[in-house]
């Protein structure tokens, strides 16, 4: 960065971002968000109150601003945290920009996490991939419910992929730019203004707002790089009337309002981050002239109204109503990226880039590596939001970091990622202790092509895959069938249909695709659900882990729910391994006899502890997880239903009566309140009453009760302490 004379020397950029990365993996990915006041159904109630009567409204949000302004942690009290689509794309950008900046494959791998995770946390009801917030937000002109697609969250998630695509190669990323191309072409309604122009709606629904002028850059550039990238003259139609209305929208004094509905005639700073960016990546695109006068003027203005004496970004130039901060990080986040797109053409934008990333490593980012989130009139916002906006300042220093950075190195240089991709995907059996899964598959339509998917596309491939279609009655076996031609390792074994889905049922089902298996050479037996997917190199790692520890039986990893996280939201911990992907080490699954049939579940769960109990190690690791679209127990009934026979089968397995009721005490608190405690705890006690037959010897229950005691007392002398409990690894042994 000294020779382009921008911001602060790269070191010490680079050593701000290598600490911030370093915050977010103890930190995770879920986060708290600016609107989390606004989420909840008093939030929301206020909000819309306020929208509806402004008086009323005033008193009901007045709280809430209250706390925005002065108890910022208040957050907590009002919704829960999230993850955020949005900041997945930007974190997605920002790993692809440092791999390619520093050369280093890690940072790639990591990259490629969070487009798997897009890829499964698409809106759904939806043909084509689209994305929006996971929460319910209210506006002015209605409520925009959960899982909506946003036209303003889209566009980065197709900016991610095409950013992976022109790195490696992978079709995959294409598909999905394509289908998210068609997403904004038909699910968008168009309204139009002039012969020219069309404002499009900010969501699929056409009563939601229309006429805001970043919805429509955006999409008139997603489309016009669609209509670049596929070669098709349909896009460029339908972005050039959008192009158009923010063309037209452009004030006398280069500003553009927040919307051209006479209303919201706000100009502030992101927003106009946001018009002048899309503006120039349209430029760059197709070198439209208009888009340059626009950026010109726009950039004049925004110079000029948009910053303080000390060239650091002021919120708003014209503000709708009373703020209660002074300064967020959004504005320095938009500031960094505009300025770097447009270095070399406006000088003082020039100056001010190099003092708003001083204020940033300097002022803004703290000694743990994340960023403040506003500076308040009294004081500092420190909530770390990933929306709003780590993920979006994390991309930033990375692509200043990168620029200048060539396409072919030195990530492709040093390691070649589009090489790892192509050779990660052929089977390097040589390089890894041989494995074999069996899927158990019963009425699994809905997802079992996502753990298809994943399973082909792994670094390291098995030798064989029985998948066993378990009576179903759905067309689990023809999609199935689709990819026997082109993957010969894989078998579909066929069962009779019953109307039995138990888990003795589903032993029987894998012994069938384990008679498939048994005699072929293999040192791993995997054990995978037809309602999961993971990462490509999800059974690499595993592998490896299995080559470095002789003593590992039983390995997997943790996963993930909508709203759940078993290493934050389980005290199972890290011993445990989750049956929905486990996989045991040959001569740990014919010591423990592999699974032993029972009615009520518990199967996944005895062959774990039976192998501990062994003197094997069992593991699960936090570096890697796989998501599970199903919630746990709810394939055939509800939620309550579903912790009920939790309680029950808490009972069966020998669980200790003191711990059943710290654990009920525990779940009281989680969604569903109240309910779902209780269910827990009737479960346990009618199996106690009815005296429900244990299928576990008494050396196994002793051994899981002492278990339970030593973690309980674990977690009880934390608290005494006043520390923290990491769920996952208290009472390790």
């Amino acid at each position: 960065m000294n020779s382009d004379n921008t911001a602060r020397p790269k070191e010490q950029l680079l050593k701000g971002t290598l600490r911030f990365i370093e915050w977010l993996d103890h930190y995770g990915e879920k986060s708290y968000d600016f609107q989390t006041f606004y989420a909840s159904r008093l939030g929301q109630w206020a909000k819309a109150l306020y929208y509806r009567k402004p008086f009323w409204g005033t008193l009901a949000v007045s709280p809430i601003v209250f706390c925005e302004a002065f108890a910022p942690k208040a957050r907590a009290l009002f919704w829960r945290p999230q993850r955020f689509p949005i900041a997945d794309a930007h974190y997605a950008m920002a790993f692809l920009f440092l791999a390619k900046a520093l050369g280093e494959e890690q940072y790639y791998k990591r990259a490629l996490h969070f487009l798997d995770v897009l890829e499964h946390t698409r809106c759904p009801g939806y043909e084509h991939y689209c994305w929006g917030y996971p929460f319910h937000w209210v506006t002015l002109r209605g409520t925009i419910q959960e899982g909506t697609p946003l036209i303003t969250t889209v566009p980065y998630v197709y900016e991610a992929f095409k950013q992976a695509y022109e790195m490696d190669g992978d079709d995959r990323w294409c598909r999905i730019m394509r289908s998210i191309a068609q997403h904004a072409v038909r699910d968008y309604r168009d309204f139009d203004i002039s012969a020219t122009a069309s404002t499009c709606s900010y969501t699929p629904d056409p009563k939601d707002s229309v006429g805001v002028v970043n919805a429509n850059a955006y999409r008139a550039f997603l489309l016009k790089s669609a209509a670049v990238d596929f070669s098709d003259d349909h896009y460029h139609q339908i972005a050039e009337r959008n192009l158009n209305f923010v063309l037209e929208c452009q004030n006398p004094d280069g500003s553009w309002y927040y919307a051209n509905d006479g209303k919201r005639d706000f100009v502030d700073h992101f927003h106009t981050c946001f018009v002048i960016k899309a503006l120039a990546k349209i430029e760059s695109l197709t070198g439209d002239s208009r888009c340059t006068a626009a950026i010109e003027r726009g950039v004049n203005y925004y110079v000029t109204n948009l910053f303080d004496k000390r060239h650091l970004p002021k919120p708003f130039s014209r503000p709708p109503r009373l703020i209660v901060y002074r300064r967020e990080l959004y504005d320095y986040a938009e500031c960094v990226n505009l300025a770097v797109l447009l270095k070399g053409r406006f000088p003082k934008l020039d100056d001010i880039l190099a003092t708003v990333v001083d204020e940033v490593l300097n002022v803004w980012q703290r000694p743990d590596g994340s960023f403040r989130s506003r500076q308040l009139h009294l004081g500092w916002d420190n909530t770390p939001m990933h929306r709003w906006t780590q993920s979006q300042m994390l991309r930033r220093m990375c692509f200043l970091l990168g620029k200048g950075t060539t396409k072919g190195s030195p990530l492709m240089q040093k390691t070649g990622a589009a090489e790892y991709v192509g050779t990660a995907r052929k089977a390097r059996w040589s390089e890894a202790r041989p494995y074999v899964l069996v899927t158990p598959a019963r009425n699994e339509a809905t997802f079992l092509e996502k753990t298809i998917e994943s399973v082909i596309h792994q670094t390291v491939l098995p030798l064989k895959w029985a998948i066993v279609d378990d009576g179903s009655t759905d067309n689990t076996a023809e999609i199935v069938r689709r990819y026997l031609p082109q993957y010969p390792w894989m078998e579909l074994v066929q069962m009779p249909q019953h109307r039995d889905r138990s888990f003795a049922a589903k032993v029987g089902a894998f012994n069938a695709g384990y008679e498939r298996v048994k005699g072929l050479r293999w040192e791993i037996i995997g054990n995978l659900d037809g309602d999961i997917s993971f990462d490509p190199d999800h059974f690499e790692f595993l592998l490896g882990k299995f080559a470095a520890d002789a003593t590992l039986g039983v390995a997997g990893t943790v996963f993930r729910e909508e709203g759940y996280s078993s290493d934050r939201d389980s005290f199972e911990g890290r011993t445990h391994v989750a049956g929905q992907c486990q996989l045991f080490r040959r001569q740990c699954w014919e010591e423990i006899g592999g699974y032993i049939p029972h009615r009520a579940g518990g199967i996944d769960w005895m062959a774990v502890v039976t192998a501990r109990m062994m003197g094997w190690k069992t593991e699960s690791f936090r570096e890697r997880w796989f998501f599970h679209y199903r919630r746990l127990g709810t394939a055939e009934r509800g939620v309550l239903s579903s912790l009920f026979s939790y309680g029950k089968k808490d009972y069966y397995l020998g669980g200790h009566p003191v711990w059943e009721l710290f654990r009920v005490a525990y779940r009281v608190s989680k969604r569903p309140f109240i309910m779902g405690g209780l269910a827990l705890g009737l479960g346990y006690c009618w199996a106690f009453l009815r005296r429900v037959p244990r299928p576990v010897s008494r050396e196994l229950m002793a051994f899981h009760r002492k278990e339970q005691m030593t973690k309980l007392r674990a977690i009880l002398k934390s608290l005494v302490r006043f520390k923290r409990i990491d769920n996952f690894t208290v009472a390790q042994h």
